[in-house]
C-alpha cells in the first residue's frame, strides 16, 4: 500500500471535530436582544446584504466584553466562539477589517441618538426581562 493511499484512507476514516467556546457570548446575547441593540442601530443606518450594522455592533460589543483586544481579525475570535451559531453567519464575513470600519463610520453621525435609545431601552420597564 502506497504512503499516499494510507494517508487518504486514514483521513477518510477519521471524523473532524471542531471545538468552540460557548463562553459568555451565549449569556450576553439575550441581554443585547432584550435591549434591542441591533434593531436600534439598524433603524438609523441602511444595511448591506450579508450582515447588518446592528449585528456587527452586537458582535463587537461581545468581543469587547469577553476578549478586549484590538479590532483586528475579528473573524479569528468569532470562529473560536459561538458567534456563528448565535448570529447565523459565517465568521469569514467579519474577516475584513474594513467591515468594522464601515459600520463604525455608518453609525457615527447617529451615535448620540443610538446611545440614547439603547440607554432608554435598557432602563425601561417596557422591555421584559427573560426571567
Amino acid at each position: 500500500m502506497g504512503e499516499g493511499n494510507f494517508a487518504s484512507q486514514f483521513l477518510s476514516s477519521t471524523e473532524r471535530e471542531t471545538v468552540k467556546v460557548l463562553g459568555a457570548a451565549a449569556l450576553i446575547k439575550p441581554s443585547l436582544d432584550r435591549i434591542g441593540i441591533a434593531e436600534i442601530v439598524n433603524g438609523y443606518v441602511s444595511n448591506g446584504p450579508e450582515i447588518t450594522h446592528g449585528d456587527v455592533i452586537e458582535i463587537l460589543t461581545i468581543n469587547r466584553l469577553v476578549a478586549p483586544r484590538p479590532l483586528y481579525h475579528i473573524e479569528w475570535w468569532a470562529k473560536g466562539t459561538a458567534i456563528e451559531e448565535l448570529y447565523g453567519l459565517d465568521a469569514e464575513k467579519l474577516n475584513d477589517d474594513d467591515r468594522c470600519r464601515r459600520t463604525l463610520l455608518a453609525i457615527f453621525p447617529h451615535i448620540s441618538d443610538i446611545w440614547a435609545d439603547i440607554v432608554t431601552n435598557a432602563v425601561s420597564d417596557k422591555v421584559p426581562y427573560p426571567y
